[in-house]
C-alpha cells in the first residue's frame, strides 16, 4: 500500500533516532510539564547493529567529478557532512592513493560506498564548478585523445580504397579450430578461448580471439550480394581466456 508511512519508511529507519527521540521527550517533560528524570533509558536490544565503514581516497574526487579539492578540505567536508574519521584511526593503501576510513552516522541512511562520499564533498564544493566533459569511451570507431595513431591508420587505409568493418566481438564456435589465438595474448593453454554464459545470439557463445572471423563474414556477405571488388579492415579488441581470474585480458588489434 502507497501509503504516508510506507513512504517513510521503504528508505531505511535510522535505529539510532529512538534514544535521541526519547530524550528529547524527557527534555520537554522536565522543561514544560515539571517532571523529573530519575534514570537512564534502559535499551533491551541484544546487539547493536555494526557501525557502517566507508573507506575514502581522496583522489576520487577529481577522478569522479574534476574538483580538485584538498585533502583537508575533504576531511572537513566530511566530518560536516556528519562524517567521522574511525576510532582506531587506521589508513589503508589502496590503488596507490592513501585513504581513510570514515564511520557513517546512522540517520544516513543513502551512504554506503566511497561515491556517496565523493558526493558529499561535491556538494559542498559547489556542482557548478564541475566541469563539462564527454567520458571516454572505448567503442570501435570512435577516435579517442590517445588514438591519434589509430586515427592514422584509419585515415591511411581508407585513402587507399578500404572501407572499416565492425562486427560482433562474439562469435560461433566452428572458428574454434580454425583460427589461432594470438600467442603472446594468450595465458591460460587449457582455455584458450572466452566463453559467454548468456550470449545475445545463442550459437555466437565465444568472445572473439582474432578479428579474421569477422573480416570472413563481412567479406561474404558482400561476395553474397554480388560485390567483386571488397577492401576491408577493422580495429577492435581481441580477447584470451585466463582461467578462474576475474576479467579476461584483451588487445587491440
Amino acid at each position: 500500500m502507497d501509503t504516508e508511512a510506507s513512504r517513510r519508511f521503504e528508505r531505511g529507519v535510522d535505529y539510532g533516532g529512538v534514544i535521541r527521540a526519547q530524550d528529547r521527550c524527557v527534555e520537554l517533560i522536565c522543561e514544560i510539564a515539571g517532571g523529573v528524570a530519575t534514570e537512564n533509558a534502559v535499551d533491551v536490544q541484544k546487539e547493536a547493529p555494526a557501525a557502517r565503514l566507508v573507506k575514502f581516497r581522496p583522489a576520487r574526487v577529481e577522478a569522479l567529478t574534476s574538483l580538485k579539492v584538498a585533502p583537508a578540505a575533504d576531511v572537513r567536508y566530511s566530518r560536516a557532512a556528519g562524517f567521522c574519521n574511525s576510532a582506531d584511526g587506521k589508513q589503508f593503501i589502496g590503488s596507490g592513493d592513501s585513504a581513510t576510513t570514515f564511520i557513517v552516522p546512522t540517520w544516513r541512511i543513502d551512504v554506503g560506498l566511497e561515491e556517496d562520499l565523493v558526493e558529499e564533498i561535491a556538494r559542498h564544493t559547489g556542482y557548478q564548478q564541475i566541469g563539462s566533459a564527454l567520458p571516454l569511451a572505448s567503442s570501435a570507431g570512435e577516435y579517442q585523445p590517445h588514438g591519434r595513431q589509430l586515427r592514422a591508420m584509419r585515415r591511411v587505409l581508407a585513402a587507399q580504397g578500404f572501407n572499416e568493418a565492425i562486427n560482433f566481438s562474439f562469435i560461433e564456435t566452428i572458428h574454434d579450430d580454425q583460427i589461432e589465438p594470438i600467442p603472446d595474448l594468450v595465458i591460460a593453454v587449457e582455455e584458450r578461448f572466452v566463453t559467454l554464459r548468456n550470449p545475445i545470439l545463442d550459437e555466437a557463445v565465444r568472445m572473439r580471439p582474432s578479428l579474421i572471423p569477422g573480416l570472413l563474414s563481412s567479406l561474404r556477405h558482400n561476395l553474397n550480394y554480388g560485390r567483386r571488388d571488397v577492401r576491408l579492415f577493422e580495429i577492435g579488441r581481441v580477447f584470451a581466456g585466463v582461467g578462474d581470474a576475474e576479467l579476461p585480458p584483451s588487445s587491440n588489434r
